[in-house]
């Protein structure tokens, strides 16, 4: 099993560690600290960039191979991030069109992580280079075994942006989809309020209006993001499996918590990767169905470092957090059950974040497995310690296992989008709540259970639960149809059916497409 850290060799240099006769000496220590805890992986450099390349086609790879090298010498492997996630400064300046502007139309400016716009072939270009020059310059070294690619995807609400390239690609997308304008305008319903387009061109980005748009826009819109995000990672994927053949690459995907299609992304990677926080907010039922619903992203040709079947929690908190109301230190123990609550949802690795707590930056006060002081004589770097020489002992007896379920829950992003944009029946019903509930059931009687969309084989299961799939594609209903048809028990509840995936309501009884599976219709 692997066992590791989330480590940043940059901040720890000469004069936040080491001396000034050698700068990089802390680095040392740091890998006999790693060593003395059970730590036999760390992740770096996925923000990196600025460093690696400080000035336009000057590369300097050496301080990171330096890193590597302190970690190969202690027994550590590593997994390098791309460091796409923090364009460095002289990037937006020589190229501010890159930066994304919001539904207002107003730019969001650099100087932090996220300040680009997905849809730029700018930026992709230049990502493309960084990514080129790293693989060649560290791809074969022997500690390598891994890529995470980007870091965050979709956080701090950048899944869209509303450039004009993203208006141009928006317009491309719409085109490859309905392919008529008389199309697009059918099946988007732009007769209500009379918004009918006569050119692909004339359909609107959903910018900051007097009112709603059509939900059925804002559908295609959320569809149109996601397949940006999904494109941004598969071109990261590809390039890099040409040029370090061999090496598997992940991301660190989170909860399900942001506006694109996980399962999108999935596809495009070797194996999922997690973020896991144990927080003051979280019941244990809730942070277990966040783990199960990413660990059931991927249930097929998965290729993680070590050969198995399982994922990784790449970021697993190893103390408390930064962005709540109230960051409360994480109480004694509450770190290793959170830890064996991963392993026993099929984790097979497994990383802390952070090592130390950062002496800069907006993450200084982060929980670290090390505090500020580094000396490792802290309760969490002994806990951590106590939970690695444990899975020294458990590595032997979880090699080769995997979770199996036999009860599923149906999950649609589509779904969770119709719900989320426009007038809802009930502004105050959450569907992923609602979904809870079925898991806190499920959990408390421990029941195993993966998620699913409705489109995938469902024979496997004894039981599929269908809670409030208000969007409802045809060719899902008629899958739903036909696992019961071969046997299968399949639970769903109210709010089912009501528009299809044009997000057009049915004339013919809701749930629509399943009256006669369930032998009802519903008439208000």
């Amino acid at each position: 099993m692997y066992f590791g850290t989330d480590y940043y060799p940059e901040h720890w240099v000469y004069p936040y560690a080491g001396t000034p006769e050698e700068p990089e000496s802390r680095w040392q220590r740091d890998a006999e600290l790693m060593v003395a805890a059970g730590i036999n992986v760390v992740r770096m450099g996925e923000f990196a960039w600025g460093l690696y390349e400080s000035e336009e086609g000057k590369y300097d790879f050496d301080w990171m191979k330096r890193a590597m090298d302190v970690m190969a010498n202690a027994g550590i492997k590593v997994m390098l991030g791309t460091p796409t996630a923090a364009p460095p400064i002289w990037l937006a300046r020589k190229h501010p069109e890159i930066l994304p502007l919001d539904e207002r139309g107003l730019a969001k400016h650099e100087g932090t992580r996220k300040a680009y716009c997905m849809n730029s072939s700018v930026y992709w270009d230049y990502c493309k280079k960084i990514i080129t020059e790293l693989a060649r310059a560290l791809g074969k070294h022997p500690q390598l075994i891994a890529w995470q690619i980007e870091n965050g995807l979709g956080g701090h609400n950048t899944e869209s942006s509303f450039n004009e390239e993203t208006r141009r690609d928006w317009h491309s997308w719409l085109k490859a989809k309905y392919e008529t304008i008389e199309r697009l305008n059918e099946l988007m319903g732009t007769r209500f309020w009379t918004q009918i387009v006569t050119r692909f061109e004339d359909v609107p980005m959903p910018m900051q209006a007097p009112t709603v748009y059509n939900p059925a826009l804002l559908l295609d819109w959320m569809r149109f993001s996601s397949d940006t995000i999904v494109a941004f990672v598969k071109m990261q994927a590809d390039l890099l499996h040409e040029l370090t053949p061999g090496l598997p690459v992940t991301n660190n995907l989170r909860g399900l918590t942001r506006c694109f299609d996980h399962f999108d992304v999935a596809d495009v990677l070797d194996f999922v990767g997690v973020d896991s926080n144990a927080t003051i907010k979280s019941k244990s039922s809730e942070n277990a169905c966040g783990i199960d619903m990413l660990r059931s992203l991927k249930k097929s040709n998965i290729q993680t470092p070590g050969g198995d079947t399982g994922f990784w929690v790449i970021e697993q908190k190893a103390g408390n957090v930064n962005w709540q109301e109230v960051n409360s230190l994480v109480r004694p123990g509450i770190v290793r059950l959170f830890t064996y609550q991963c392993v026993s949802r099929g984790a097979t690795g497994l990383l802390y974040f952070l090592w130390r707590q950062a002496r800069i930056g907006s993450e200084k006060f982060y929980g670290g497995v090390l505090t500020h002081d580094g000396r490792g004589e802290n309760r969490v770097y002994k806990e951590i310690s106590h939970i690695g020489d444990e899975m020294k002992l458990l590595a032997p007896a979880l090699e080769g296992t995997k979770v199996v379920a036999e009860t599923c829950i149906l999950l649609s992003h589509d779904n969770e989008w119709a719900m989320q944009q426009g007038p809802q029946p009930n502004r105050y019903f959450n569907q992923r709540e609602h979904l809870q509930l079925f898991y806190n059931a499920l959990h408390d009687r421990n029941i195993s259970v993966d998620f699913a969309r409705p489109t995938e084989d469902l024979s496997k299961y004894k039981l599929v639960i269908a809670p409030s799939l208000k969007l409802l594609a045809g060719g899902e209903a008629d899958l739903l149809k036909l696992y019961v048809q071969n046997g299968g028990t399949l639970v769903s509840t109210f709010n089912t059916g009501l528009v299809d995936e044009h997000h057009i309501a049915p004339d013919n009884g809701y749930p629509h497409d399943l009256t006669d599976l369930f032998g009802m219709e519903v008439l208000e």
